[in-house]
C-alpha cells in the first residue's frame, strides 16, 4: 500500500488491482462538507506565510516547482480572467421578479419555495431560459469557501481583471457554452491587445467552456481545469433515486434531476460503472441507449416497470368508462388474467376479475404510483431519445483536433480522497432493482476519479497536472496548486511566444 500511495504522490497512475488493494477497506465516502469546513481554519495560510519568509531561493516542491515562485506568479499575472463553476455551482434567480432560486443553504432548509423542473420539450427548455438566470457563480455555501480566497487573491493584482461566469446549471450545455462565448466576446472586444481569456473552470464548468475553447479558440488564453470530468458515474445514483439538498429530499427528485439537460453530460461515456460483485466481471452498457434506461430503470421516469403502470392506469379508466361491472358485458375484461395490476384515479389498486358475472371488486396494493410523476411516460421516453443523441454529439465534439492549435491546458485535480468508481452488483437484475449501495473505490477528490478528467481523457496535451490533497468542493482553495497551473500556463506562453519570434525572425 505504501508503496502504492508513492506512485500516486508521484503523480503517476496505478491499475485496477492496485485501487481496489489501496481502498478495500473502503465503506463510505469522506464528508465532504466536513472537509471542506477544515479548509475554512486560517491554520494552513498561517503555516505557509510564515514558510514563504524564510525559504530558499533554490527550494523545490516535490513535484518541481521553486516554491519561492509560488507567490511571484500572482504578481506576474496580467490580463482578463474568467472564473466559473461546475454542477449547481452558480446562483439562479429569477429575470422578472429577481426571486432567488438556488442559494443551496436556503433551500437546503426549505426557506424558499421554488420549482427547478423544466418540462420535457425544447420549448419548455427555452422559456427555462428565459425565465431564469444565473446572478453569477457560488463562491462559498455558508462557511464553505469554493472561491472567494482565490478571487480575493487575484484581484489584489490591479494588471488582473477578475470576474465570475454563472449559467443554468440545469440546460444543456450547449446553450450554457453558447452564452459564455458570448460572455468571453463581450470581454475579448475591449481588449486593446487581443490576447483572449484566462479561464479557471470548476467541475462542470470544464465541459462549458472547453466547448467553447473548441469552436471559438482565439476567445481563449489558456483554460486551468480544476476537477473538471469527462465522466462522472456518480450522476446514476441521482437519476434513479433523486438527491437530498441538506434537509429537502424534493427539490432535486429523481424526476427533476431526469429532466436536467445538464446531468446526461456525467454518463459514462466508456459504458463502465457495474461489475459482479462476486466475479469482478464487468457489465459496460451504452448509456447513450434510450433501450437500456428502459430496460435496466436507470431512471423510474422511463422504466419499463412505469410503462406497465401507464398501461394499466389507461386501460383502468377505459374499463370504468364502458360503465358495466361484470366480466361478461365488457371485452376489455375478458382477455385480462386475475393477478392484472390497475391504477385507479390517485389511488394503486389490484383489479380482482371474477368470472361467474360477479361484481368487480378492488383492492389496495402497494405499487408505484404513477401520479408521484408529472410528466407522461411517452413525454419522457421522447425527451430521452432527443437528449441522449444531443448530448453524446456535444460529448463527441470535445475531443482533440489535430489541425487546431490550441493555447496552453492546464489541469488542477485530486488524488487522496475515497472516490466512487462504480457499483458492485450481483448480476443485472441488482442493476434494474436499483441495488447501487455496494460501491468500489479509487483515487480521486471525492467526486472524481483521478483518470476521468477532462481535457486529458479527450485526447488534448497539457502543459501540467497539478496534484491535491483537498476536495473536490474546494479544490480552488488550494491556492498553491492553481499557481502551479498558472506558472506552466504562463510560461507555456512565453515559450509559444518565442518560439514564433524565432520562426519570424529566421
Amino acid at each position: 500500500v505504501c508503496k502504492i500511495k508513492h506512485k500516486l504522490k508521484k503523480t503517476s497512475s496505478i491499475d485496477s488491482l492496485e485501487e481496489f488493494l489501496l481502498f478495500s477497506n473502503e465503506t463510505g465516502v469522506k464528508n465532504g462538507r466536513a472537509e471542506a469546513i477544515k479548509g475554512v481554519l486560517p491554520t494552513k495560510d498561517i503555516k505557509r506565510q510564515v514558510k514563504s519568509m524564510t525559504i530558499d531561493a533554490n527550494e523545490q516542491t516535490s513535484d518541481g516547482y521553486y516554491c519561492k515562485r509560488l507567490d511571484s506568479i500572482w504578481n506576474e499575472l496580467e490580463g482578463d480572467v474568467v472564473i466559473m463553476g461546475g454542477y449547481r455551482g452558480s446562483k439562479l434567480v429569477d429575470r422578472k421578479t429577481g426571486k432567488k432560486l438556488w442559494i443551496p443553504i436556503k433551500a437546503g432548509f426549505n426557506m424558499s419555495s421554488i420549482d427547478l423542473l423544466i418540462g420535457p420539450t425544447d420549448k419548455d427548455e427555452q422559456d427555462a431560459v428565459k425565465k431564469v438566470k444565473s446572478s453569477g457563480m457560488l463562491t462559498h455555501v455558508g462557511p464553505v469557501d469554493v472561491s472567494r480566497k482565490l478571487i480575493r487573491k487575484l484581484a489584489s493584482n490591479p494588471k488582473v481583471h477578475i470576474t465570475d461566469f454563472g449559467y443554468d446549471w440545469r440546460v444543456s450545455l450547449s446553450i450554457s457554452a453558447e452564452q459564455l462565448k458570448d460572455y468571453l466576446t463581450t470581454i475579448y472586444n475591449k481588449q486593446k491587445e487581443k490576447k483572449g481569456i484566462y479561464i479557471i473552470a470548476h467541475s462542470m464548468g470544464g465541459l462549458v467552456a472547453h466547448k467553447v475553447l473548441q469552436e471559438y479558440t482565439h476567445l481563449v488564453r489558456g483554460i486551468i481545469y480544476v476537477g473538471s470530468p469527462s465522466q462522472c458515474p456518480n450522476i446514476i445514483g441521482p437519476f434513479r433515486f433523486g438527491d437530498e439538498v441538506m434537509y429537502n429530499k424534493t427539490l432535486l427528485s429523481k424526476e427533476n434531476n431526469f429532466f436536467m439537460r445538464s446531468s446526461f453530460h456525467f454518463c459514462p461515456n466508456d459504458g463502465r460503472c457495474f461489475i459482479d460483485k462476486n466475479t469482478y466481471e464487468r457489465y459496460d452498457i451504452n448509456f447513450f441507449d434510450p433501450a437500456v434506461w428502459k430496460k435496466l430503470g436507470l431512471s423510474p421516469c422511463v422504466s419499463d416497470k412505469r410503462k406497465k403502470i401507464s398501461e394499466n392506469k389507461k386501460l383502468s379508466k377505459k374499463i370504468l368508462d364502458k360503465g358495466s361491472s361484470s366480466v361478461s358485458n365488457n371485452p376489455l375484461l375478458k382477455s385480462l388474467n386475475n393477478t392484472t395490476k390497475f391504477v385507479f384515479g390517485n389511488v394503486p389498486v389490484v383489479k380482482k376479475v371474477v368470472r361467474d358475472d360477479q361484481p368487480i371488486k378492488w383492492k389496495e396494493v402497494e405499487m408505484e404510483n404513477e401520479d408521484e410523476f408529472r410528466i407522461s411516460y411517452e413525454d419522457s421516453v421522447k425527451y430521452l431519445e432527443r437528449t441522449l443523441k444531443r448530448t453524446k454529439e456535444y460529448l463527441d465534439s470535445l475531443d482533440y483536433r489535430p489541425n487546431k492549435e490550441y493555447p496552453p491546458l492546464a489541469i488542477v485535480y485530486g488524488n487522496k480522497v475515497p472516490t466512487v468508481r462504480g457499483c458492485k452488483v450481483n448480476g443485472v437484475k441488482d442493476i434494474q432493482d436499483g441495488q447501487y449501495g455496494d460501491f468500489y473505490y479509487g483515487p480521486g477528490d471525492g467526486v472524481v476519479h483521478y483518470k476521468w478528467l477532462l481535457p486529458e481523457r479527450r485526447g488534448f496535451p497539457v502543459v501540467c497536472k497539478v496534484a491535491s490533497q483537498t476536495g473536490h468542493v474546494s479544490l480552488m482553495t488550494d491556492l498553491d496548486a492553481i499557481a502551479k497551473a498558472f506558472i506552466s500556463v504562463v510560461d507555456a506562453e512565453k515559450e509559444t511566444a518565442e518560439r514564433r519570434k524565432a520562426h519570424f525572425m529566421g
